[in-house]
């Protein structure tokens, strides 16, 4: 990659969709990368959800694109960063103590 790529951040929703095709856009545009993140939280880390398939995700923003965008390179780091948990609970109107 010629340029510092663009970051974007995708879960399921239609508004990371088009942002997932304009990054493709911008990138093709600038000649840089796309390197694609998603924050795994708390529903899905507890199998309540299941994590975006981001292949499908990337498939269709790319398909989307007005224009060709295939040349446009693509990380998707599969590093996985566990926040300190809280173990307590909050009682109603103040802030939980961990």
């Amino acid at each position: 990659m010629l340029e510092p790529p663009l970051v974007v951040g995708v879960d399921m929703s239609a508004e990371a969709q088009r942002a997932l095709a304009t990054a493709f856009q911008l990138a093709h545009r600038l000649g840089c990368g796309v390197v694609v993140v998603h924050a795994v939280g708390l529903l899905e880390e507890g199998g309540y959800r299941p994590p975006p398939p981001l292949d499908e995700l990337l498939a269709a923003a790319r398909a989307t694109s007005p224009i060709e965008v295939s040349d446009v390179p693509v990380e998707v780091p599969a590093r996985m960063v566990r926040p300190p948990t809280c173990s307590c609970a909050s009682r109603s109107g103040s802030p939980p103590r961990c």
